[in-house]
C-alpha cells in the first residue's frame, strides 16, 4: 500500500460514516470484518461517499467534466450493483 488514507480507515475501524471532504478509500485489510460481502458493503459505501460529495463538488462549481465524469461514475455503480459475484472467465 503507497499511501493509506487515515479517515476513511478510521471510519471503517470505528464504523462511523465516511467524512463528507474525503476522497479516499479505505483499505481491506482494515475492515472491522472478515466476512468479505461486509468488506464489499463498507467500500461500497465510501464510494458512494465521493460520489455524493463530487456531486455537490459540481453542483457548486459548474465544471465542464462534471457531467461526463458523473454519468460515467453512475454506470460503474449501477454495474457494481448488479455484479453478483460472478466472473465471465
Amino acid at each position: 500500500m503507497k499511501q493509506v488514507d487515515i479517515a476513511s480507515i478510521g471510519a471503517m475501524l470505528l464504523n462511523v460514516p465516511y467524512p463528507f471532504s474525503n476522497l479516499g478509500i479505505g483499505h481491506p485489510a482494515f475492515g472491522k470484518t472478515d466476512n468479505l460481502k461486509e468488506v464489499a458493503a463498507d467500500i461500497r459505501d465510501n464510494i458512494e461517499q465521493v460520489h455524493v460529495y463530487i456531486e455537490a463538488y459540481c453542483q457548486e462549481t459548474g465544471a465542464d467534466w462534471c457531467d461526463f465524469e458523473l454519468d460515467s461514475f453512475k454506470t460503474d455503480l449501477t454495474e457494481i450493483d448488479n455484479d453478483d459475484g460472478r466472473s465471465d472467465m
